[in-house]
């Protein structure tokens, strides 16, 4: 999967949402990714949850810093979390042989549009080029299907 990520030049990859108090990783290679969900797995976390973003898309992303409740999260004041509209997320999980839970999914131009009311601080949907975004996400759903594949016969 990781090796699927970076086939196309300029790929910027983030983690979806930063550790607690840590500022958002950013991956450079499929090495990284490798190194990044071998740590995942052996915390008390086995879910992966990455955003990857194209040249070729053309949108905008922004990281937004969330302010936590000492209410609800303990010890911790804030993390980061990647957006933008036509970001492609992909969320594995990592001890499973299936592929159940894991999921490659981006947002629809139509859904964009109605959300983007929502957090006018993006920049709007039409910035995005949508049929390299449902290409991509097409591509990265087709290796999740094979990286899964291979899995249930190890």
């Amino acid at each position: 999967m990781a090796q699927a990520i970076f086939s196309r030049e300029g790929a910027t990859v983030a983690e979806a949402y930063s550790t607690f108090d840590k500022p958002l990783r950013y991956f450079k290679s499929a090495d990284e990714v490798v190194e990044y969900g071998r740590a995942k797995i052996s915390s008390a976390s086995d879910t992966f949850f990455i955003g990857v973003v194209y040249p070729d898309m053309l949108g905008e992303c922004r990281v937004r810093r969330i302010t936590l409740s000492p209410k609800h999260v303990r010890d911790h004041t804030h993390r980061f979390v990647f957006e933008g509209w036509g970001v492609v997320w992909i969320q594995l999980h990592l001890n499973s042989y299936s592929s159940l839970g894991s999921e490659v999914s981006s947002n629809s131009e139509k859904r964009a549009l109605v959300w983007s009311t929502t957090i006018p601080e993006l920049p709007p949907p039409s910035t995005w080029q949508w049929k390299a975004v449902e290409s991509h996400t097409r591509r990265l759903k087709r290796a999740l299907a094979k990286a899964t594949e291979l899995a249930s016969h190890m």
